[in-house]
């Protein structure tokens, strides 16, 4: 089984309160998404992590990673920097990926189709977050297929006019989705 989550931030102790976390300290968060990982996957799975996996170093990195009961392939996001995953043992590493889920092909990319200010973070954004040219360069490109990705933080799940499906663990309850839950989504919504 295939999974797909994003935006973990390890080791962002800031990420709690911008994002509205349930976590008293970062350790609590570290190990909470680590448990809820693991209470989903097998070494039989892979894990699909769309950026933004980790704010600490390699060293740190390698053994979250040893901790993590799948296979993780990661899609680079915005703060996947070489110092923090050059020789941490994921499983491959990519900018952007198409695959199937059963008969769809869908995009995994860090970065969503489109950014607006309602749909940047939960919190009040800073200008900065709130540009919509931001990461304009690494979006990826519009060719009708459904797209999951991260990035936003909101809580939003799903957008189906632009056939965008948001993994990142502050829409999921701190959880990966399964391909399943992705089959699902997009059946549901293929016709809104």
């Amino acid at each position: 089984m295939n999974y797909f989550s994003s935006d973990f931030h390890f080791g962002h102790q800031n990420i709690i309160s911008f994002c509205n976390r349930p976590y008293g300290s970062l350790h609590h968060m570290n190990e909470a998404l680590i448990n809820n990982i693991n209470s989903m996957v097998t070494d039989k799975d892979v894990l699909y992590i769309l950026g933004d996996f980790s704010f600490y170093q390699r060293e740190k990195n390698k053994e979250i990673i040893s901790r993590i009961n799948a296979p993780v392939v990661l899609i680079k996001g915005n703060h996947d920097q070489s110092n923090r995953i050059k020789n941490v043992p994921f499983a491959e590493v990519y900018d952007e990926l198409d695959i199937w889920i059963k008969d769809i092909v869908v995009t995994l990319s860090h970065y969503p189709y489109w950014l607006s200010d309602s749909t940047y973070f939960d919190y009040k954004p800073t200008t900065e977050q709130s540009q919509p040219g931001r990461f304009k360069d690494k979006r990826p490109v519009d060719v009708g297929l459904w797209l999951l990705h991260g990035h936003t933080h909101n809580k939003e799940r799903v957008n189906a006019k632009y056939r965008m499906i948001h993994v990142g663990v502050d829409a999921n309850q701190y959880a990966p989705l399964s391909e399943l839950d992705i089959y699902r989504i997009i059946n549901d919504n293929r016709n809104t």
